[in-house]
């Protein structure tokens, strides 16, 4: 008798729920995606002073670019193919901003620079002090 409930409703039950909770979790795998991208787009639209029309534009080509890129995704040529795609998407982007925005963008890549050229050099240093 318990063998059969079990055969019966506790096996199927765990199986359905088993199902629900791995659905669940293949369908809610680009959730966390979509939020990054979404704040990474907040971030340049704060940080560059994009009109909503710019963010929009931005938007599109970030959105196209990533679609390159899943495209681009196992074939041979793949790095060259992503680095092609990201040039484009930079350029494009650049296209859109007034010369203000342009300037403030390549103040904002060299201050950047330099904090990862620091980090680079204090890694560097407590690397050596390991050895």
């Amino acid at each position: 008798m318990k063998t059969r409930l079990f055969s019966v409703v506790i096996l199927p039950l765990l199986l359905l729920v088993s199902f629900s909770i791995n659905t669940n979790y293949v369908f809610s795998q680009d959730a966390p995606k979509e939020k990054k991208i979404s704040k990474r787009l907040e971030k340049t639209q704060k940080n560059m002073n994009l009109t909503d029309e710019q963010t929009n534009q931005v938007k599109a080509i970030r959105e196209e670019a990533a679609r390159q890129r899943k495209e681009a995704k196992g074939k041979p040529n793949e790095k060259e193919l992503i680095k092609a795609i990201n040039k484009d998407a930079a350029q494009k982007t650049k296209a859109l901003l007034t010369p203000e925005q342009k300037t403030e963008m390549k103040e904002k890549a060299k201050e950047k620079r330099k904090i990862a050229k620091e980090k680079k050099a204090a890694k560097d240093a407590n690397t050596k002090k390991v050895e």
